[in-house]
């Protein structure tokens, strides 16, 4: 992992989230990217659009020099992290994919603020937006979720491929913290039946030893999760994207929505 990119406001919950990344990152020579966004329309007199270059210029210098203070208290913690400072234009959700890709970033960071936050993530348009374009995986960490270490993974998932560069990825994370990983299939109706052998040429596949598979009953994908990740204490959970049907029964139903609402463990989502 060479590139985490997390969006700050300086809130607490943004503060939060870098406790997560400054642990992952601190395990390997990482580069983090701190990015804060902000807008301004533009305006089309010329008189007033001088004005808003000079606030502009003053509000990028104020914020740049803010970020980087933060940078540098976080390279004397962590002095084998790369910090870069980004104050950029633009919506958050339009910025943040952009500049992803731009930079071939490996993992998205995200703190998300109690209910409200997460509501937002999964179900407000903007939000979405960031999960859907974002090329590389990205992170929510609620703001009830505080880092104490990674000793459990909850990795939900409706059909098996071949191991991707994502959940690769997540293996490369459990290894970081000598993590299991608990694999979770919840049948439901239209979903994939798994052999025995599914999950022996899957476990191969990802040769890493503190791997076990469970299969979670439930009346639907979203309860099987939540009773599962609440059975393991999970300290993230996995979910990944392989066909629209998952994320179809993941949002449609109102319980699903309190999950999202409610949810205190980090949620990381793929892309397949």
């Amino acid at each position: 992992m060479k590139t985490i990119i997390i969006p700050t406001d300086f809130s607490t919950v943004a503060e939060n989230a870098m406790s997560f990344v400054n642990a992952i990152a601190s395990r390997k020579q990482t580069r983090v990217v701190l990015v804060h966004t902000y807008y301004l329309p533009v305006i089309a007199a010329p008189e007033a659009g001088y004005a808003q270059a000079a606030s502009l210029d003053y509000m990028e210098e104020e914020l740049e020099t803010k970020l980087k203070e933060t940078c540098t208290k976080f390279r004397r913690t962590y002095p084998n992290v790369t910090y870069e400072a980004k104050v950029l234009n633009g919506f958050l959700v339009d910025v943040l994919p952009n500049l992803a890709k731009e930079m071939n970033a490996d993992l998205i960071i995200m703190g998300t603020d109690g209910a409200y936050g997460l509501k937002q993530v999964f179900l407000g348009t903007n939000s979405v937006e960031v999960l859907t374009e974002a090329t590389c995986p990205v992170l929510i960490i609620p703001a009830e979720a505080h880092f104490r270490g990674i000793e459990q993974i909850v990795f939900a998932t409706d059909l098996w491929e071949e191991p991707s560069p994502d959940m690769l990825m997540v293996v490369e994370i459990a290894r970081m913290f000598k993590a299991e990983i608990s694999f979770v299939y919840i049948p439901v109706n239209g979903t994939k039946e798994l052999s025995d052998e599914d999950w022996k040429n899957f476990y191969q596949q990802l040769n890493y030893d503190k791997i076990s598979f469970h299969i979670q009953q439930g009346r639907n994908i979203e309860e099987g999760i939540r009773s599962f990740t609440e059975k393991m204490a999970a300290d993230i959970v996995v979910m990944i994207n392989y066909r629209r049907t998952f994320w179809d029964q993941l949002f449609t139903t109102s319980q699903t929505k309190q999950m999202a609402y409610h949810t205190k463990v980090p949620l990381l989502v793929l892309h397949a």
